[in-house]
């Protein structure tokens, strides 16, 4: 790419820079880093070097199965390697220009702002623009048009044929029924198609106001039935050998290009795609686009079901957090679509209606009428029609447990009917082996004693398990400024009298601390009266601390990170497939930790095959044992199981590691809170992380609050009550972080801007998951402004590793027995509200015996304002 090409309007220094352009100095090479010492990893020793049967030279276009073993072949042939190759490149031009449009909205509406604050009597200019608008709207949707930003020329016919002969050539679909002339005719028949339900003119004024989401859409359109053809040429074989290792999806070309599509989905919605967005959305989910000519006609057939089990290769390519994503929706795209074409439906309906009442062809006097008929026409709601395709979806997804149960949850409450009622005889192995309530008053199965009229008849609608809720009153400060669109609100807490020079303002999270520092909450003895009295100390972490725990308990046992992790393999190919699991010796996890536990269904697609081979699936028995034992021992064990897998792993030369060395400064501050989780809450947060850890190691609540009791005699129940002076000094009893220096440090930088997160504790995945990394652009800077600060925090840890080891934590100061509480928080503002993992995770921690509650911030009513003045007035 010559970048002397591109246009210099083009925000590309600072965020957006295109595939291919980035200069040696910028890559990331990970065997250097680990050479100097600046970057660790945690499982290069786990690694094993993946060697050759035959040493012959492998030709060009060569299958590689007669000379490397197949439990350690990577790739099927060289083609197979050179699709994945243009895969990922064409992955990476759908995340440039994605972020690209992205950026150039973003600043188009910051312009816009800034122009409406400065001049707002500029109102014929603002008409003029709109006449430009509506100008532009009539272009065509795909013009052809070649412009620098279009690399491989996708915006043209030529260029679509190019792209489209390579990506069959290499799959090997070009000599199929359906060869290259006929795959590239259906394209070009989509593309001259596509409508769009916002008209000609959308929300931001076009429907193509940059040529990079003219690029996205023509690259979801080949992806899509580049997708659709695989799936109907698929081998099983192919399939049985992609199921063998489902680990390796990220090494499947389909699997990343179906990243590439769900990438596209957003955009697709707001051009008012509708159509082609559920198209797509099926592709990714069922391997097939649904037979649905008109929305309006199907829903009218009562006796009408889709068939919305999945082919079987679909299944092997996405998470089953971006699968429930994509259920989520595709619903609401169903529900645009319906709405969109019942309105042209009612339209063409009132035409003809009109047509036949002039023509006198209606019959007069039999019981009919204009508003009649329309009345009947328009019964037919959308609600009713996404309410009858959820009961089809959940009779589906539910057999496989093919998306998370907060996505399940999701789709049931569209329904509007009670989650026991939805979910009757429907076995949910996600909500039984997690221990994931249905209600407050449900057992943990589904309930099999609702009747079936309660789900097709809902009459209380739809309720579910909720969590302890405390309330309180706060106001956020208002500020006129409309450059802090879209910015968090601000809050003043409560400043001690000697900080009264000092009032700062303070985010909904910190403000929520300094109600439980105070005592101000929990507010009522009901559930738990013993968390009464105050005297809470803690992190806005987002379970940054749990997810260090299970790195640092789990490592040895269960996560391999130390050598020889395949010992006590039952077969000997077990042994050869760690050699794919650690696939190098870089990888921040075991490949098969994003498996997520599920069941498969058959070739056939109508019954359950099996148990995807995933990291709960293939060490049950070893996950099953280690969290009995945990479960089952007492406090101080579970504080010395933290010192002494840290501590070991100085023994093993770790010491220049700078996660160890992070672990080392606060070992007993991750002990103390081993300790107050309890070996049930920590067993219970373990067996959720094991069975699906890239959807689970989100969404635990926002605050991690700790304090420490004292009582006298042996019985630890006395501690629960809060008497004064039984609160500990963690400053004093524990030092580390709760030192009142260390206090301050973390004040300053919190006073500077400075996030406090746990984005590193992630292992092998980030908070964004398997998105292309960003969501908007404001937040997504902020980002990485963190993680570039993270970085230099953990290298100052490096620096500052103690030079002696922190004396073991014993659970006893001043002569007396302490007890330590752990109460997890998330915290809500008032026009917010909690979601899918969210709920799951504050269900969980209770139903193990934890704390786990809802901080809700309500507004506080503001008075009248005349009253107000009147009475001044009347005072003065």
């Amino acid at each position: 790419i010559n970048i002397a090409t591109i246009p210099q309007d083009i925000p590309l220094p600072t965020v957006v820079q295109p595939p291919g352009s980035y200069s040696w100095h910028r890559v990331l090479h990970p065997p250097l880093s680990h050479r100097f010492g600046i970057t660790s990893f945690a499982f290069i020793d786990a690694h094993e070097f993946l060697s050759c049967e035959s040493s012959e030279r492998l030709g060009e276009g060569a299958n590689l199965k007669h000379s490397v073993n197949p439990a350690t072949q990577v790739f099927e042939s060289v083609d197979a390697f050179r699709m994945w190759e243009l895969c990922v490149e064409i992955r990476a031009n759908v995340d440039y220009h994605l972020e690209l449009s992205d950026t150039l909205a973003y600043n188009a509406r910051r312009r816009a702002r800034e122009e409406e604050t400065v001049c707002v009597e500029e109102q014929s200019t603002s008409e003029q623009s709109e006449r430009t608008d509506d100008a532009v709207s009539q272009e065509p949707l795909i013009a052809e048009c070649n412009v620098a930003l279009d690399f491989i020329d996708l915006l043209t016919a030529k260029g679509r044929k190019s792209m489209i002969n390579r990506l069959l050539t290499l799959s090997g679909a070009s000599s199929a029924p359906r060869g290259e002339d006929a795959t590239c005719g259906t394209i070009e028949c989509t593309l001259s198609k596509l409508k769009t339900t916002k008209g000609e003119k959308s929300s931001e004024g076009g429907l193509f106001r940059y040529e990079s989401e003219k690029v996205v859409v023509v690259f979801s359109v080949i992806i899509m039935h580049i997708l659709t053809t695989r799936n109907q040429l698929v081998t099983s074989e192919e399939i049985a050998t992609k199921r063998l290792r489902p680990w390796l999806r990220h090494l499947f070309w389909e699997g990343v290009i179906s990243y590439a599509l769900w990438d596209c989905i957003p955009l697709l919605e707001r051009k008012g795609l509708y159509e082609l967005a559920c198209s797509c959305l099926e592709v990714l989910l069922f391997g097939k686009i649904q037979s649905r000519h008109n929305l309006f006609a199907t829903f009218a057939t009562a006796d009408n079901t889709w068939n919305f089990d999945s082919m079987p290769l679909p299944e092997l390519l996405l998470s089953r957090r971006t699968r429930g994503k994509a259920f989520e929706r595709l619903m609401i795209d169903y529900k645009h679509l319906f709405q969109w074409e019942a309105k042209v439906e009612l339209t063409s309906f009132d035409d003809s209606l009109e047509e036949s009442v002039e023509s006198s062809t209606v019959p007069r006097g039999n019981g009919s009428s204009k508003t009649g008929d329309k009345g009947t026409a328009t019964q037919k709601s959308p609600q009713e029609f996404v309410r009858r395709l959820c009961r089809q979806m959940l009779g589906s997804v539910g057999r496989t447990a093919s998306i998370p149960f907060s996505a399940v949850r999701a789709l049931a409450r569209r329904i509007k009917a009670p989650l026991c009622a939805s979910l009757r005889g429907l076995h949910c192995p996600e909500s039984e082996t997690l221990g994931i309530r249905l209600g407050n008053d449900c057992s943990l199965v589904t309930s099999n004693t609702t009747s079936k009229s309660d789900v097709e008849n809902p009459t209380d609608g739809y309720t579910d398990w909720i969590p302890t809720t405390d309330f309180a009153v706060a106001n956020a400060m208002t500020n006129d400024d409309t450059t802090l669109v879209g910015k968090r609100c601000s809050y003043v807490g409560f400043e001690d009298l000697s900080e009264k020079a000092d009032i700062y303002s303070f985010n909904v999270e910190e403000l929520a601390m300094q109600y439980y520092a105070s005592g101000r909450l929990p507010a009522t003895e009901i559930p738990h009266g013993e968390l009464l009295g105050g005297g809470w100390a803690g992190y806005h972490d987002e379970g940054g601390h749990v997810r260090a725990l299970f790195r640092i308990i789990c490592s040895s046992p269960i996560l391999g990170m130390d050598s020889g992790c395949g010992q006590g393999c039952v077969s000997p190919m077990e042994s050869l497939e760690q050699r794919t699991i650690h696939l190098t010796p870089y990888q921040g996890a075991p490949f098969d930790l994003h498996v997520a536990h599920r069941s498969l269904s058959s070739t056939s697609g109508d019954e359950i095959d099996s148990d995807v081979r995933s990291f709960y699936k293939r060490r049950r028995g070893k996950i099953d044992r280690f969290l009995t034992k945990l479960q089952n021992i007492n406090s101080q064990e579970l504080g010395d199981i933290v010192y002494d897998s840290i501590v070991g792993q100085i023994d093993k030369g770790s010491l220049l590691n700078a996660v160890v060395a992070r672990d080392l400064k606060q070992v007993r501050t991750l002990s103390m809170l081993a300790v107050g989780f309890g070996g049930r809450v920590l067993s219970a947060m373990f067996r959720s992380l094991m069975f699906d850890y890239r959807h689970y190691s989100g969404g635990l609540p926002d605050l991690l609050l700790v304090r420490a009791l004292t009582f006298d005699d042996t019985d630890a129940e006395a501690a629960t009550e809060s008497k004064e002076g039984a609160v500990v000094d963690l400053g004093d009893w524990i030092g580390e972080e709760f030192r009142p220096e260390a206090k301050a440090e973390k004040e300053a930088a919190s006073r500077s801007g400075l996030l406090i997160d746990k984005d590193d504790e992630f292992l092998g995945c980030n908070k964004v998951g398997d998105s292309r990394g960003q969501s908007t652009g404001g937040r997504w800077k902020q980002k990485r402004g963190g993680s570039r600060q993270k970085q230099d925090t953990a290298e100052k840890s490096e620096e500052a590793c103690p030079e002696k080891l922190p004396p073991r934590l014993i659970l006893r100061h001043n002569d007396k027995n302490v007890k330590v509480q752990c109460l997890f928080v998330e915290v809500k503002s008032q026009n917010d509200r909690l979601d899918g993992r969210q709920e799951d995770w504050l269900n969980i921690i209770d139903n193990a015996g934890g704390y786990a509650r809802v901080c809700k911030f309500v507004g506080k009513p503001k008075k009248r304002s005349k009253e107000k003045a009147e009475t001044n007035t009347e005072n003065a």
